[in-house]
């Protein structure tokens, strides 16, 4: 409940109208690929991850970006993004 707080007042703190009507043009775009196969096919990925040791299977790959998200809180980040950033 506090990441949703969290997210939601950076959004409104951040996102600009404009910038909101792209997200919901780029939401109705995807949401047209939400689809029965468009399951399956996540279903056999899924599935097919979990019989090559990955336990997590799809939830996996929002493990990764949440260790970048939390990489990014440390000092480490800024280290690096601040020399390679202009």
């Amino acid at each position: 409940a506090e990441d949703r707080e969290r997210w939601s007042q950076a959004y409104t703190d951040t996102v600009t109208e404009a910038i909101a009507r792209d997200l919901e043009s780029e939401y109705i775009y995807w949401e047209a690929y939400e689809t029965p196969v468009a399951e399956v096919s996540t279903q056999i990925n899924d599935a097919y991850l979990k019989a090559n040791r990955e336990t997590e299977g799809v939830k996996s790959y929002g493990g990764v970006v949440d260790l970048l998200l939390a990489w990014l809180e440390t000092d480490d980040s800024d280290q690096l993004l601040s020399s390679i950033l202009p």
